[in-house]
């Protein structure tokens, strides 16, 4: 175990103790990701010589190792996020899966307006730095920052600790700006993060599962960045923007009537009120 609960006089050490414990691992969690996209963009690691294919390997070998580390924090921590899934949770994904699925433009390149220009390889290596991405990205917002917030803030109402792990997830993105990336395109990344973020949260609460989350993650960032990194042509055609709108639409009632069915935006009564 990386963390001894210890016992002192026979008896376990008190619950404040064991939150700052958890207090101090979610700084750590924080971080890490930080930590890792600054090496990531200052490091300059050159492992090949072409340049796109180099950003993917550094990108899978900085999120894999940060990834890892995470993935061992989170076990420690044991929170209930490996829960078997049964029908019913494959079911219930699926709107948001179709979502997401979206996300890549399957109208312009069916019309010719954009298309793939690098190798099949390169697609492989892309599609497995969007699952490392996802991967630890997931572990350590929706498995640690969620999972934390739901824990620590028990008299908060769910939707409390899906909004502000949403929230930092997006903030998260400001960091771009130092990475290159413009004001306007932060911004709206930063809206649209807080989204995803806020509907992968609901997805970890109703499936106790973090695998959906994950692949949910990287099948939206294959979707979006596939042309943009190994492609070229056209943006998103009409048709797809009036797609994503319904589905946005549908979504969005769809966790709504989540939100009201399970009143996840009710707070909680502390057991000596509820009388049990």
């Amino acid at each position: 175990m990386i963390f001894e609960e210890g016992v002192d006089g026979g008896e376990n050490p008190p619950a404040a103790i064991k939150m700052k414990k958890k207090e101090l691992i979610l700084i750590a969690t924080l971080v890490s990701v930080i930590a890792a996209e600054m090496i990531f963009y200052y490091a300059g690691a050159k492992l090949v010589s072409d340049d796109v294919l180099n950003d993917l390997l550094v990108t899978i070998a900085t999120r894999a190792v940060t990834g890892a580390c995470l993935f061992v924090i989170l076990l420690e921590l044991k929170y209930k996020v490996f829960r078997k899934p049964g029908a019913k949770d494959l079911l219930f994904v699926l709107p948001f899966l179709a979502l997401v699925a979206n996300n890549f433009p399957f109208a312009s390149v069916i019309l010719k307006e954009a298309r793939i220009v690098k190798p099949a390889a390169y697609v492989a290596v892309f599609a497995f730095s969007c699952l490392v991405v996802g991967f630890s990205e997931e572990v350590a917002f929706r498995g640690i920052v969620f999972n934390y917030l739901l824990e620590s803030k028990k008299e908060m109402p769910v939707l409390f600790a899906i909004v502000v792990q949403a929230a930092i997830f997006s903030l998260m993105h400001i960091f771009n700006l130092f990475f290159g990336a413009g004001l306007g395109a932060t911004l709206l990344q930063i809206g649209y993060t807080f989204l995803i973020g806020a509907m992968l949260a609901i997805v970890l609460y109703r499936t106790k599962n973090i695998w959906f989350c994950v692949f949910l993650h990287a099948v939206y960032n294959f979707g979006g960045l596939l042309l943009p990194v190994l492609g070229e042509g056209k943006g998103p055609h009409l048709i797809t923007v009036i797609v994503t709108v319904v589905l946005s639409l549908g979504v969005a009632g769809y966790v709504l009537y989540i939100i009201v069915k399970d009143k996840l935006y009710v707070a909680k009564k502390p057991a000596a009120e509820s009388g049990l």
